[in-house]
């Protein structure tokens, strides 16, 4: 006889066999519409954390405290009260939120309490042409703008760095229009997602995007982020669904592209520009969407499976077997599992524990039909060896069981005392290749698999169906040895396997500094140049795109040519002439690529300098000189020759190699001496390399390069022989 749970019909049983056991169970399935209220528990959880924010905000360190080296652009103006009462004649008074810090709490810091501005000032404009106004007085008057919607993001996208102004959509909240026939939707960019996909569902429609934050995430801040979610694999992505923008300029311009059509092959697609543009361009107020059908049968299963290659069988089958009506693949492994029930107190609904565990969803418009096509492919899948054990949802409280195992990791893991949190996206072959290896990588770094590691658990969880993975690294604090461990690595074993370093949060402030693992330099190139083009004053979301930012060069390695390890030696520059004073050296563990160094370092130096020759020569590097994260490399340099190592600075302690000594006391002092030749640094992440020239422990010369910000300022303080440059360029580790 088939036994079943309190929740689910369980698939197979002890002592019946497969086939029985699911002809038995898939004809008790019940499909049902997909309620609104499906991901109710996933959906609170944004609006909780943020109920609670005034009583962390105290303890939420500001970002600039966090990421070390961010500098406020001088260039951008300071708030005063003229400008103040200014923005009170456009949004009236209940438009301002000025001063308060309680007041402005919600609007500076993200929900996961990470990041933190210092605005004085937040927005809310009701109408397109009111933001337009804004904009068009902040660009005059060269006020930094921080566009927000439902700030619902996890990388730090939507809330400010310094004192940048607060654009706030939430007022901005019309539905605009529907056509019921096309099942286009036309509506304000402050809607909540939630919102419309409840007003649509009342006419028989849905938005084609489904997120768990839906309930508090605007489709405005969904477009600008490119956001992906759980239904992605059924209906594109916004690429595809977006019909039409209404985008304010950085200049107060309106550029009204809401077009209905499907098809309109006249001209350069612009709408596309917006769509994860993430606010560094242009403010969207206004979207045109195809909406699909609601489906009339959901089903819902979940599979135990022993592999990532099983998971890797039941999707390969599901494409097949399911086809159209597939509408969800989604997966994760026991430690998300295990994290989930450590926080929550869910019903068991399979009698074992499995590796790994897929959640497919069907949605269709024929019950009988869905029916027959789930009942064999998960009759093969059990027949198989793929599946282990499964159970099918039978109505509408079993699927929104089913669907917040999925939806509740992200809550889970937030109740840790820290964990570190990664969106990337790779070939489906590789994606638990890459968390095995990063498993690996803590293990031999020694912060994870001891009784008191820091690390405690490395969590995988994501969309199959698109390559996305959701990797999480819970720790029982912030570990700076940690974090120098996961960055770059992660970010270069998915550069190195074809992947992308954000799949579907963007870049924000956790990310920008990485764009060359994912963009080549002519990609780079080209943005930088549409940003310069749409945004010459650089007002819209600062310090967010260091790639743009004319103080900092950056050239970056396509995927398939970047070499294991490189590193540039910088020459001074003379500011004033705008010329090198002397040849420039490349050095690198990687011969082969030599002439390529050489080669992009010319592209750069032609285009700021007109340089027209250069040296380049590999050296041989001393068996202790390892770069360390966060650290500084010297290298010393005799008739134009690399004559060894002098110092390493690592992030803490102390190393001695050489002729210098440097310890922990030394960091951010910015100068060395007594150095009798020409001293060369470097630093990896997030730090700043100088380039010291001193004569008879008189420093003459200096060059810096922030690496991850882009400025050009040395800290050096009042020392008399102090010379500021220009920084040449970055090449990337």
């Amino acid at each position: 006889m088939l036994s079943a749970s309190s929740t689910v019909a369980r698939l197979r049983t002890l002592g019946q066999s497969s086939r029985t056991a699911m002809a038995t169970a898939t004809r008790t399935i019940q499909p049902v519409v997909r309620s609104s209220l499906r991901r109710s528990a996933a959906i609170n959880f944004c609006n909780t954390a943020r109920l609670y924010a005034t009583d962390s905000q105290k303890v939420v360190a500001y970002t600039v405290d966090k990421f070390p080296g961010y500098v406020r652009n001088d260039n951008f103006k300071k708030l005063n009260e003229q400008d103040v009462e200014y923005f009170k004649t456009i949004v009236g008074e209940n438009g301002v939120v000025f001063g308060s810090e309680d007041d402005l709490f919600a609007y500076n810091t993200d929900w996961m309490n990470k990041f933190r501005g210092k605005s004085q000032l937040a927005l809310k404009p009701k109408t397109t042409q009111q933001v337009s106004a804004i904009l068009k007085y902040c660009n005059e008057q060269r006020i930094a703008v921080v566009p927000q919607g439902g700030n619902t993001g996890l990388v730090g996208g939507s809330v400010p760095v310094f004192d940048e102004v607060v654009l706030s959509l939430q007022g901005m909240n019309k539905i605009r229009g529907f056509d019921s026939v096309s099942g286009i939707l036309t509506a304000d960019a402050g809607c909540v997602l939630e919102v419309l996909d409840n007003w649509l569902g009342e006419k028989g429609y849905m938005m084609p995007l489904d997120l768990g934050a839906k309930g508090s995430c605007q489709i405005g801040g969904n477009i600008a982020t490119n956001a992906g979610g759980l239904r992605l694999l059924r209906y594109g992505s916004l690429h595809g669904t977006v019909l039409g923008l209404e985008v304010v300029l950085p200049d107060g311009i309106i550029l009204n592209n809401m077009s209905t059509l499907r098809k309109d092959n006249t001209g350069y697609d612009l709408k596309q520009l917006f769509i994860g543009s993430e606010g560094t361009i242009g403010v969207v107020t206004g979207v045109s969407i195809l909406t699909p059908h609601r489906s009339k049968a959901v089903n819902v299963a979940l599979l135990g499976l022993n592999s990532f290659e099983d998971v890797q069988k039941a999707f390969k089958q599901s494409r097949v077997a399911l086809s159209e009506i597939l509408s969800a693949f989604e997966f994760w492994d026991i430690s998300a599992l295990q994290m989930f029930k450590k926080h929550a107190t869910p019903k068991d609904v399979m009698e074992s524990e499995y590796p790994f565990y897929v959640l497919v969803e069907t949605s269709g418009s024929n019950k009988d039909h869905d029916d027959e096509k789930l009942t064999m492919y998960l009759e093969n899948m059990m027949e198989d060896g793929v599946a282990q054990d499964g159970v099918v949802a039978q109505d509408e409280t079993q699927i929104r069981s089913l669907w917040s195992l999925r939806e509740g990791f992200t809550e889970a893991l937030g109740k840790e005392p820290a964990v570190y949190k990664y969106d990337i996206s790779m070939p489906v072959p590789k994606i638990y290749e890459c968390v095995e290896d990063m498993r690996q990588h803590l293990r031999d770094g020694g912060v994870f698999g001891q009784k008191d590691s820091p690390v405690t658990d490395v969590v995988a969880y994501g969309h199959v169906g698109d390559g996305n993975l959701h990797l999480n690294i819970a720790a029982s604090r912030l570990d700076k040895k940690v974090s120098a461990l996961i960055e770059p690595y992660l970010f270069e074993w998915v550069s190195k396997h074809q992947g992308s370093i954000s799949a579907e949060h963007g870049l924000g402030v956790a990310k920008n500094e990485f764009l060359g693992y994912s963009k080549s330099s002519v990609m780079v190139q080209l943005m930088k140049t549409m940003k310069n083009m749409l945004d010459p004053n650089g007002i819209m979301n600062p310090y967010k795109n260091s790639w743009a930012d004319e103080a900092l060069q950056k050239t970056s390695w396509d995927n398939n040519d970047a070499p294991e390890r490189c590193i540039a030696v910088y020459y001074v520059v003379d500011k004033e002439q705008q010329t090198v004073t002397n040849k420039l050296h490349v050095v690198t563990w990687s011969p082969e690529h030599r002439q390529e160094f050489m080669d992009l370092n010319l592209a750069w130096l032609n285009e700021l300098f007109e340089v027209e020759e250069a040296d380049i020569r590999q050296l041989e590097y001393p068996e202790k000189s390892i770069v360390q994260p966060g650290g500084e490399i010297f290298f010393l340099l005799e008739d134009n020759k690399v004559a060894g190592t002098v110092a390493m600075m690592i992030h803490d302690g102390e190393c001695e190699l050489g002729k210098m000594t440097i310890s922990s006391a030394y960091q951010g002092k910015g100068y060395a001496h007594p150095l009798m030749v020409e001293g060369i640094a470097w630093a990896r992440r997030g730090g700043h390399a100088i380039v010291n020239i001193v004569t008879n422990t008189k420093l003459v010369k200096a060059v810096s390069l922030y690496q991850r910000y882009g400025f050009d300022i040395i800290r050096l303080g009042e020392h008399p022989s102090y010379k500021r440059v220009n920084c040449i360029m970055e090449l990337k580790l």
